[in-house]
C-alpha cells in the first residue's frame, strides 16, 4: 500500500515543484482596445512570462466591480480560456466582456479613471490549470488600481493606452 501511495504521490510532487507561485509574471499592458456595441468589450494585450515547465490555462474568469458602499457597477468576464505555453514569454490578448449594471457610475469611472480607480473594488475569481493541478484564484475587494497592477502596469499609464474601436 505504501508503494502505491508513493507511486501516485511522487509525480504529483514533481509537478508541484515545477510550478511555483512566481511562475507567471506579467510585464505590462501593451495595448487596450475598447469596442462598444450591444456589449462592451475590452481587449487588453498583456506581456506575460510562464517560467514553469507546464502550460498554464486560465478559465472561468468573472469579476465584479463595486463602489465602496458595495453597489455593483459592472461584471467583467473572460469568455474563453487563456493558454500560456510552458517556458515562454508572450503577448496574450485578454478579451474582457463587460455588463454594465450601473452605467452612470461606469461613465464617471471612465471620465476620471486615475482618481476613481482606488475607490472601485474588484471581487471575483479565475481557475488555473497546470498539468494535473487545478486551483481557483480569488480577489476580494481589491482596488481597481491594484487589480491593474497585477498585470504589471499602473493606472496612470492607461489613458495613453486606450483606443476606441
Amino acid at each position: 500500500m505504501k508503494k502505491l501511495l508513493l507511486a501516485v504521490a511522487a509525480p504529483l510532487m514533481l509537478l508541484a515543484s515545477c510550478i511555483k507561485e512566481d511562475s507567471v509574471k506579467f510585464h505590462g499592458i501593451e495595448d487596450i482596445q475598447i469596442s462598444v456595441g450591444s456589449t462592451v468589450a475590452i481587449n487588453a494585450v498583456v506581456s506575460v512570462e510562464n517560467s514553469s515547465c507546464s502550460k498554464i490555462t486560465f478559465s472561468d474568469a468573472m469579476f465584479y466591480l463595486t463602489d465602496p458602499s458595495g453597489n455593483e457597477i459592472a461584471v467583467l468576464t473572460v469568455p474563453e480560456e487563456l493558454v500560456l505555453p510552458k517556458k515562454s514569454t508572450t503577448s496574450v490578448t485578454i478579451p474582457f466582456r463587460i455588463k454594465l449594471t450601473n452605467p452612470l457610475a461606469a461613465l464617471s469611472l471612465i471620465k476620471d479613471i486615475e482618481r476613481q480607480a482606488p475607490r472601485i473594488l474588484v471581487t471575483g475569481s479565475t481557475k488555473l490549470k497546470a498539468g494535473a493541478l487545478k486551483k481557483k484564484y480569488e480577489v476580494n475587494k481589491l482596488p481597481l488600481s491594484g487589480f491593474i497592477s497585477i498585470f504589471g502596469d499602473d493606472i496612470k499609464n492607461l489613458p495613453e493606452n486606450l483606443q476606441m474601436i
